[in-house]
């Protein structure tokens, strides 16, 4: 199996994020990037102010279907 290169060279610097889940910080494009979801592709770096935030949630649509014509996921 093929690991990505980034995720061999050093651990990711990780802090305790809003929602209770880690949250991850990685440099890509020049751009400080902080997740709650693993990207084991992107270089890991040290906790700063994020230009781009990935977060795991909920997402309500304004105007989505009533709740007994959604699908139960």
């Amino acid at each position: 199996m093929n690991l990505p290169i980034a995720s061999l060279a050093r651990s990711e610097p990780q802090t305790a994020a809003a929602s209770g889940r880690v949250r991850r910080f990685y440099k890509a494009y020049g751009l400080v990037i902080g997740s709650e979801v693993a990207l084991p592709e992107l270089e890991p770096t040290r906790p700063a102010t994020p230009d781009l935030e990935i977060a795991v949630g909920r997402v309500d649509f304004p105007g989505a279907a009533p709740a007994c014509h959604r699908l139960p996921f």
